[in-house]
């Protein structure tokens, strides 16, 4: 963003979809444009090869650096008020997004610690529990969340302990903390989640559905024996108006609100698009 705002005179409107390629700018394309400003279409020439050769440089595909090309030249003789920066900058939007995707957004874990759980140098376990009653009220609740977080983490390339194996050894070791067990199961790191709140109705009646969720996501680091990392999630779904019990049955909303979850923790451990706001 900083480069933007440094490169261009003019006020554009910039996101993280230009970041990889605002920062590549040269400065004799920086120069060309700032002349153009000044001193008019006369520089029109000047400032369309210095772009033809910045294209270059950052070895754009053929057809996309074709296409900017001659868009620069086309625009660089017209006279329509807009300024070449700003159509040069809405094209290399365009060419970041197709190049390098949409903005992603870093995982808080990665972020804090300066690790990552799916570097895939690194084994996993993943422990979920809850308190009786929640177990009582929604039989299933904790085995599924361990799976699905578990497969999560493992599809964006994470070395995760079997759900299976998990819950066996947390069976035959009720007094194991987390640190315990994952020396037991000889893994790197253990992901713990304590379902503080689990509802899937809406608060005063048994006509509508309305999923809330809480839970504390901690993750141990076995071989150093402590914490660190530790947050919560909350999570509330549908996010505007609660649903009809009339429109989908129980169990279809149990998934969907419990996915809102999964993906919610997820994104705690692996990059996520800006867009992707599902549940909150």
């Amino acid at each position: 963003m900083s480069a933007c705002l440094t490169l261009l005179t003019v006020p554009v409107a910039c996101s993280a979809a230009a970041a990889p390629l605002a920062g590549s700018y040269s400065a004799p394309f920086a120069t060309a444009v700032a002349a153009w400003e000044r001193f008019g279409p006369q520089w029109r020439e000047t400032a369309a090869a210095a772009l033809e050769r910045e294209v270059e440089r950052l070895r754009f595909e053929k057809e996309l650096a074709v296409g900017l090309v001659d868009y620069a030249v086309h625009m660089a003789t017209r006279d329509d008020g807009r300024t070449l920066q700003e159509e040069v900058t809405l094209q290399l939007l365009m060419l970041g997004y197709l190049l390098s995707g949409p903005p992603t957004i870093e995982p808080a874990f990665d972020t804090n610690t300066g690790r990552s759980l799916i570097d895939g140098d690194v084994t996993v376990a993943v422990l979920c529990w809850t308190d009786k009653a929640t177990v009582r009220a929604h039989p299933g609740l904790v085995e599924r969340l361990e799976t699905e977080v578990a497969y999560r983490l493992d599809e964006r390339g994470g070395r995760l302990a079997a759900p299976t194996i998990v819950r066996d050894q947390v069976s035959r070791n009720d007094d194991a903390d987390a640190l315990a067990l994952g020396r037991i199961l000889r893994v790197d790191y253990v992901v713990e989640v304590e379902l503080l709140e689990y509802t899937l109705f809406e608060r005063g009646t048994r006509l509508l559905y309305r999923g809330r969720s809480e839970a504390s996501v901690t993750v141990s680091d076995v071989r150093a024996g402590e914490k660190i990392f530790t947050t919560e999630v909350l999570t509330t779904y549908p996010v505007r108006t609660p649903r009809s019990t009339l429109e989908t049955s129980l169990r279809d909303f149990r998934r969907e609100h419990e996915g809102g979850l999964v993906e919610r923790i997820g994104r705690l451990f692996h990059p996520y698009e800006l867009s992707d706001d599902r549940a909150s």
